[in-house]
């Protein structure tokens, strides 16, 4: 028997489809002294009893990339590694049931052709014809994908298996982790039940135990285990495994078939947890006890939709544990807290996900980043809150059992809410603030004034529409107020904070205190990492500000990329401060006659120290809607009484509350890019249209010559802002045409109550910015695109 090693450059904690695939490609990709550690044999756990669907499309553009990649792997898998995969191409349905749910399929089918997924809306009739025993006489359609298909979790895995150990890399069974060796924010050495070795990277791919790892490692994770459960049926006459995958997301069931038979399952609202208390350490290849009083309703609605279910017996029931997340959707790449950890978990759909999963995995790990901006899944997407108990639990259950449910933009969920709230809750509440909830805040969405309580999302027109619109005009034409305390803070302090944020940044900070400075952080690709503000308190402190969700992110990529020997703290201040923006073109009226003048005035370019009533106040010369305005930031404790005073300052001035759903339709009109979806990883300032931001003649910074290339080569394509005369609604996500070819998708839109048209923003190649004859695809309708030649709309009307 060889002996357990005593060292190894990179350890892969979990023999399921997920550590497996990571391994083989990292070691692929040449990496040398790889060890995967599994508690009991490869596949164990969750893996094995995986459904085994394989669906390459998603929400996100560049998720469906990734899951395209899975195929892509699995086509030539068996042919490296000498083992089946069990992958076959059959294709995929996904039901279409009512007028909603084929809007939702149109979009889904645009976001397809985006991507170049292949997929059709089809007839009943052919629904029958690829899933006869279906009955289709109350649907009106299918969404296919004849690219789609099944493979077999075990066949997979072992597969895969085989390709880390020929490529090097060890794997070794029978070794459970025990618990870690941690330097600050480093794990020196893991210790396992066959002993301990030390490693320079760790990886957690544990599934259902990636939870428990993080525990061991000081970490609280947002992944977690739930309870999954589906049945095999006997054999079916006309049933056999070439038929597609079938989804029918109204009755909230899926099908597979097998050989002669079929495999059903469902996601049922309040499914069990798994891992809410520690996991039982023998536990392996075994099933849970079947929980048919959850199950049974979704057998009857099976029976309608395949009645000849009536007629059958079942095989075998499978109830298993099965990895989620707080939101549903995977948790991967660097662990927050952690320099030297990576987490690969949380995946629903593992063996679907499995291939692309490790290829990018393998990346983010050598390269420092993945060759695919992957925010919808990154673990740095979630805050400390999102690992607890109160919160994880609560709201993955619920996401479970709203696995299909119809989602339109807009769509809310309701557990684990009201966790994190601004001082100003209370007061927005009773003027009609209706709420929505980011990064586990309660935000004001918009502020109701014809009785209504409640959010209701629609792929059309919303209840919150026109009360939106008036918002919306109140800041174009007096002013708004807005709680935008839900925004990551931070004081970043020490002698090497400004040679940091210099090195990170690219806009020249090495200015005079009190300067506010608007820039993007860059790696060295020249990727924006952040897009934020940055002010200048005194030589060596800096006030750092970023949207709600990102601050987890932003900090841990400063701490990742400043020059090692930089010494700088990171403070968050996020609860310390509460912030109002005021904006509109009265709002240097009304912040005016707010002031106690006999102490403070205004500075409408950089930062201002005002006082309003007995609160000292950061008055930021920023406004995301692109009117004059300033972002106050308050003690938390004085941020009601501030409020107060301001709003009865701004009665004579129109002053009125607005929500950030009149925000997204004032910054596009403005030109305004959204960090996320019109600005990411994958984008350059260039490119984007924020070149202005970069001072490239200064000292040496991260991402200068990789920024200072693409200048003087020109940028391949830009970032413009169209005006969709004939469209009615489009979301971000459409496909893009451009002289009846699809060059892209649109990355953000909004309806711009200004104009009264959809604005959306979308790549176009720079050849064609100003020769193309531009098209959307909305809801599987083609409409023209005007292209404007100004970023800011109103400039142009």
């Amino acid at each position: 028997m060889t002996a357990f090693p005593s060292q190894a450059d990179i350890v892969v904690i979990g023999g399921g489809v997920l550590g497996t695939s990571i391994a083989y490609h990292l070691a692929k990709a040449g990496a040398k002294d790889v060890v995967l550690l599994e508690k009991n044999e490869l596949t164990h756990g969750s893996t094995w009893h995986a459904a085994g669907m394989v669906g390459q499309l998603r929400a996100s553009r560049n998720l469906s990339r990734m899951l395209q990649s899975s195929v892509e792997i699995y086509e030539t898998l068996e042919a490296e590694t000498g083992l089946a995969s069990g992958w076959r191409r059959t294709g995929s349905l996904r039901l279409v049931s009512n007028a909603e749910r084929l809007l939702e399929a149109k979009r889904s089918n645009t976001i397809a052709k985006s991507v170049g997924l292949e997929a059709d809306i089809i007839s009943p009739e052919e629904v029958r014809n690829l899933f006869p025993i279906a009955e289709t006489r109350d649907i009106l359609g299918a969404l296919y994908v004849p690219g789609d298909g099944v493979a077999d979790p075990t066949s997979l895995t072992l597969s895969f298996a085989a390709g880390a150990r020929k490529h090097g890399a060890r794997i070794i069974q029978h070794a459970a982790v025990t618990g870690f060796e941690r330097k600050d924010r480093r794990l020196t050495q893991v210790r396992t039940t066959q002993g301990n070795l030390t490693c320079r990277i760790v990886v957690n791919a544990a599934g259902v135990w990636a939870r428990e790892i993080g525990k061991l490692m000081q970490v609280n994770l947002a992944c977690c285990g739930l309870v999954h459960q589906y049945l095999i049926t006997e054999p079916i006459e006309g049933i056999n495994s070439s038929m597609p995958s079938v989804r029918d997301p109204d009755l909230s069931i899926y099908y597979k078939p097998e050989t002669n038979g079929l495999v059903f399952g469902c996601w049922e609202p309040n499914t069990a947890t798994f891992d809410a208390e520690p996991i039982p350490s023998a536990f392996g290849q075994e099933l849970l006890p079947p929980a048919m009083d959850r199950f049974e309703p979704f057998i009857e609605a099976a029976m309608k939709r395949t009645p000849v279910l009536g007629k059958i017996g079942i095989r075998d029931f499978v109830t298993g544990p099965i990895p989620f997340s707080a939101d549903g959707d995977f948790v991967m790449g660097p662990i927050p807290g952690l320099d030297n950890a990576f987490v690969a978990s949380g995946c629903v759909v593992g063996i679907a996900a499995g291939g692309g999963i490790g290829k990018v995995m393998a990346e983010w790990i050598l390269e420092g980043q993945p060759s695919l901006d992957l925010w919808p899944v990154d673990a740095r997407r979630f805050g400390a809150h999102h690992g607890t108990k109160s919160y994880i639990y609560p709201r993955a259950i619920e996401v479970y059992g709203a696995h299909y449910r119809l989602q339109p933009p807009g769509y809310e969920h309701t557990s684990a809410r009201g966790l994190r709230k601004s001082p100003l809750y209370p007061l927005l509440k009773q003027r009609g603030a209706i709420y929505g909830a980011k990064f586990g805040w309660e935000r004001p969405n918009w502020f109701a004034t014809r009785g209504e309580t409640e959010d209701r999302p629609s792929f059309d027109r919303p209840n919150w529409f026109s009360t939106v619109a008036e918002e919306h005009h109140a800041v174009r034409n007096n002013a708004g107020i807005l709680d935008l305390t839900s925004f990551a803070k931070y004081e970043i302090h020490g002698p090497g904070a400004l040679g940091a944020l210099q090195y990170l940044s690219v806009r020249n900070l090495d200015k005079p205190a009190g300067t506010v400075s608007y820039t993007q952080l860059c790696s060295k690709r020249g990727g924006i990492e952040a897009d934020v503000s940055i002010t200048r308190l005194s030589d060596d402190r800096f006030y750092y500000v970023t949207g709600t969700g990102n601050g987890t992110r932003d900090i841990e990529w400063i701490r990742a990329n400043a020059p090692a020997n930089a010494r700088f703290t990171i403070e968050d201040v996020t609860s310390a401060w509460s912030v109002l923006l005021v904006t509109g073109p009265k709002a240097p009226d009304i912040v005016t006659a707010a002031i106690d003048t006999y102490e403070s005035a205004l500075n409408g370019r950089d930062l201002s120290h005002i006082v309003i009533g007995a609160a000292s106040v950061r008055a930021l010369p920023i406004s995301f809607a692109g009117e004059a305005g300033w972002e106050l930031h308050i003690p938390a404790e004085f941020a009601c009484d501030v409020y107060e005073r301001l709003m009865e300052a701004g009665k004579p001035f129109g002053l009125r509350n607005v929500g950030y759903r009149a925000l997204d339709s004032l910054r596009i009109e403005k030109g305004y890019r959204y960090w996320g979806s019109d600005i990411t990883p994958d984008c350059n300032p260039y490119e984007a249209g924020l070149g202005f931001c970069v001072d490239l003649d200064r000292d040496p910074f991260l991402s200068q010559a990789a920024l200072r290339k693409i200048k003087a080569e020109g940028p391949s394509r830009r970032l413009s802002t169209f005006i969709a005369g004939s469209l009615g609604n489009a979301f971000g996500g459409e496909a893009v045409y451009a002289n009846g070819e699809i060059i892209g998708a649109t990355t953000s839109a909004a309806f711009a109550h200004s104009i009264g048209k959809t604005a959306v923003n979308a790549y176009v190649p720079a050849a064609l910015v100003s020769s193309g004859t531009f098209e959307i695809e909305s809801f599987g309708e083609l409409s023209p695109l005007l292209r404007t030649t100004k970023r800011d709309l109103l400039k142009e009307i």
